[in-house]
């Protein structure tokens, strides 16, 4: 998982699941255009462990798909 990959490949890819993305390309209002995908999990948990175990120097977390009242969070 070491390519870049459009927010429209990442979507198909790992639809239902927490993405850890470094070096994404974004828009001015911040939506993710592409990126690298350098871990992907159903659980954010796990995600977010991934990113202090890894330290990408420019990281974002997202989840693909439809969100539910249980995966909204605060940062």
């Amino acid at each position: 998982m070491d390519k870049m990959m459009t927010w429209a490949e990442i979507e198909e890819a790992f639809d239902g699941e927490w993405v850890l993305i470094e070096d994404p390309e974004t828009t001015c209002s911040q939506e993710i255009i592409s990126g690298r995908v350098i871990y992907h999990s159903s659980d954010r948990a796990e995600a977010y462990s991934k990113l202090n175990e890894l330290r990408p120097v420019h990281p974002a977390v997202m989840y693909v798909g439809t969100t539910s009242a249980d995966k909204v969070f605060a940062l």
